[in-house]
């Protein structure tokens, strides 16, 4: 049975939420046939990268594309 999409997008949020360095990010998920979207900013690529592997834990996600910017350092 299919996910439903919502769900899938619930989870990834709450998962993000737990997270100090996530919960203060700029992230905006969205799921499609459980491909989960990340799109924002974020401060570092570390943290870019640690939002694709939490949203890979999260039940239900077939694949994770990130089009998360890094902020320019002034």
């Amino acid at each position: 049975m299919e996910e439903k999409d919502e769900a899938i997008t619930a989870r990834v949020k709450a998962h993000f939420a737990k997270d100090a360095h996530l919960k203060k990010s700029d992230i905006d998920v969205q799921t499609n046939a459980g491909v989960v979207s990340l799109t924002g900013e974020v401060r570092d690529i570390m943290t870019s990268a640690n939002a694709s592997w939490t949203a890979w834990q999260v039940a239900g996600v077939k694949s994770v594309k990130n089009d998360l910017t890094v902020k320019e350092k002034s």
